[in-house]
Parts: C-alpha cells; structure tokens; sequence
C-alpha cells in the first residue's frame, strides 16, 4: 500500500503526526471540537489485485482515554457496484 496524501495529511488542521505500518494507518489529531465538523482525505493506492475486499474498521479514540471510542466500516464503493 502506497500513502501518496501522507504529506499533506500530516500538515492538515489539527493534525500532530501521521504513522504507518503495514495494513494500519494512524492519524493523531490534537482536539476535536464538539459541534465542529472536520474532513480529512486520505488515498491509498492498491498495488495488487484483490479479490474478495473486506469492509476496512476505522476506529476513533481518545488517545488518553481508550474507552471513549467508536468504529464504522469503510466499503471501498468499487466493491458494492
């Protein structure tokens, strides 16, 4: 897996480091601010072909309180067409 957006990602609002190993990506942001909606894009490029793709888990947490967390799936949507 290619992380072509790491640079811009590492210098994106409220972005503090951006680390990769293997098959996880973790973004270490600041604060997030009740109320404030904040995008951030992230592409990755496939280098080989794959066939049966699962859903990837994106986890949320706090980084001092582990507990305080949520997760969602991420269907790549060339899968489900």
């Amino acid at each position: 897996m290619h992380m072509q957006q790491s640079v811009q990602l590492k210098g994106a609002l409220l972005v503090d480091r951006v680390e990769h190993n293997g098959d996880h990506v973790l973004v270490y942001i600041t604060q997030l601010l009740r109320e404030v909606p904040i995008t951030y894009r992230l592409e990755l490029i496939q280098e080989l072909p794959v066939q049966n793709l699962k859903p990837a888990v994106v986890k949320i947490y706090d980084y001092y309180q582990p507990s305080d967390q949520d997760d969602t799936e991420y269907i790549y949507p060339c899968v489900t067409a």
